[in-house]
């Protein structure tokens, strides 16, 4: 335990596939004060030292490990310095706020491949697949909303400014000005026009789709398969779970950041919840009914 009780790291390491984890034979410390010394001013903790070759050992050894330090104690550095030195690829980092994704995404991990000269590093933020448009769901929804502008009163209004939105999305998706990420949009959208044509797995056509070859979701699939390290959610990661691992490539080492979190998700991820009507309803139906 390092420092006051605060955020707790988890470091998940299932057995490898390989022996390419090896970390090279380097002192901590002098390590630390390379990378720390890109810094304006810099403070090398002794908990960080401990850190680092508490998360070496547990990854040479394929053990986990559970850590908890204050907030404040320079805890991304302490596992992200030899997460990146070891040859697994790819390293799955799970936060449980948006806030540490940020952070991770847009200063931690840039400063880590500058300071350790991995420039060329692939680095992926992992989202769940509601954030991707549907193509066809957008055709579809296009031509409905081309048809509903013929009728009158609201629903004209409401037709035409669907209209507007969805013009907007296709335009900019043929023009390749957009991926077809939500977050990457130049405008914002109303959650109901986006409703009704986000990807969902649930209608999904497969490859059944003529639209499969250019699908969103399908082609950030293929970009995740080629990351180095890959940053997502408590939520999403359970999720891969409980689906055997259909949202994530496969990884030999997950790191719970904010672990604390970790134990409300999974509960939520795995737990089935079953109301007062649904239970009626199961026992009216009697056995071999349902």
């Amino acid at each position: 335990m390092f420092g006051d009780p605060g955020s707790i790291i988890f470091l998940l390491c299932y057995k490898y596939q390989t022996k390419e984890y090896c970390l090279p034979v380097v002192d901590t410390r002098q390590l630390l004060e390379n990378i720390l010394g890109h810094l304006p001013q810099f403070e090398l903790r002794a908990g960080q030292v401990e850190m680092v070759r508490r998360v070496s050992d547990a990854m040479e050894q394929e053990r986990s490990l559970i850590i908890e330090a204050g907030t404040g104690s320079g805890k991304s550095f302490g596992y992200l310095v030899p997460a990146l030195l070891q040859r697994k690829r790819p390293i799955v980092v799970s936060t449980g706020t948006i806030a540490l994704q940020e952070q991770l995404l847009n200063k931690d991990v840039p400063f880590h491949q500058a300071a350790m000269g991995l420039e060329d590093l692939q680095v992926k933020l992992v989202k769940g697949r509601s954030n991707y448009v549907c193509l066809h769901k957008l055709e579809e929804a296009l031509a409905d909303a081309r048809t509903s502008a013929n009728a009158s009163g609201k629903t004209v209004r409401d037709a035409l400014n669907a209209k507007i939105h969805l013009s907007q999305l296709q335009a900019a998706f043929d023009d390749e000005q957009w991926s077809g990420d939500r977050a990457n949009l130049d405008w914002s959208l109303p959650n109901g026009v986006w409703d009704e044509v986000s990807s969902t797995s649930d209608d999904c056509l497969g490859r059944r789709c003529g639209h499969y070859e250019m699908n969103p979701y399908r082609k950030e699939r293929e970009h995740l398969e080629r990351a180095d390290v890959l940053i997502t959610n408590h939520a999403l990661y359970c999720q891969d779970l409980a689906s055997g691992g259909a949202l994530l490539p496969p990884h030999d080492i997950v790191i719970f950041a904010e672990a604390h979190h970790l134990k409300n998700v999974a509960l939520q991820s795995f737990t089935v919840r079953i109301g007062k009507s649904t239970t009626t309803r199961l026992l009216q139906q009697g056995p071999g009914q349902g």
